[in-house]
């Protein structure tokens, strides 16, 4: 079974709703970046338990402060999947298998952990100014080339990069990842949202 990154951009107030009843957490991790403009609903999270206005909807692909008739920060933003690639970047971030204290190897394993564990681990969140902090470390102009730097897909193979087959090509590819993460990033920091993740 593929183990896939997810990722949500969600309102302040909501996650302090969601540290208090972690129970509404999977639902979240349903959201598919290609079912835009879904009710919160449609995901278990009703607005009783959210919000206390009809903002409640994600916001994928679309410029963030633009929901109709929104003068407030809608409880939901973008959702993202990294699908499989989610390891490797983290490698090539930080050049380790697992997560440390640096802000670059938190990006995608660290947050602080929440709720019940979900399958393969339990959902995290970083609040909204980490999220802040982590946009502008992926930001730095030298980083991409210290990530290219870094892939060796015989060394990636050893530690156990997820999903473990490497071959030269894959280096595009975990770019292209790295560059969709980062704009979530960024956007989710212009935005003031704090972001949850999960490995489903």
């Amino acid at each position: 079974m593929s183990m896939i990154a997810r990722f949500v951009q969600i309102a302040p107030d909501l996650l302090t709703r969601l540290i208090i009843d972690p129970s509404l957490a999977p639902g979240l991790f349903q959201i598919d970046e290609a079912a835009a403009g879904g009710l919160a609903g449609e995901v278990g999270l009703d607005a009783e338990h959210v919000a206390q206005d009809s903002t409640i909807r994600p916001q994928q692909n679309r410029p963030l402060g633009s929901h109709p008739a929104c003068s407030v920060q809608p409880a939901m933003g973008a959702a993202l999947s990294l699908e499989k690639a989610w390891h490797g970047v983290h490698y090539l971030l930080c050049g380790e298998p697992d997560a440390s204290r640096t802000i670059l190897s938190q990006a995608i394993l660290g947050g602080t952990e929440f709720g019940d564990d979900l399958g393969y681990g339990r959902a995290r969140y970083f609040a909204q100014a980490k999220v802040s902090l982590t946009a502008r470390e992926m930001a730095q102009a030298e980083l991409e080339t210290g990530m290219r730097s870094r892939f060796d897909p015989v060394q990636m193979a050893r530690a156990g990069i997820y999903p473990r087959l490497w071959t030269p090509t894959d280096a595009a590819w975990l770019m292209e990842e790295f560059q969709r993460l980062k704009n979530f990033y960024v956007e989710a920091g212009a935005g003031q949202f704090a972001l949850v993740t999960c490995i489903v």
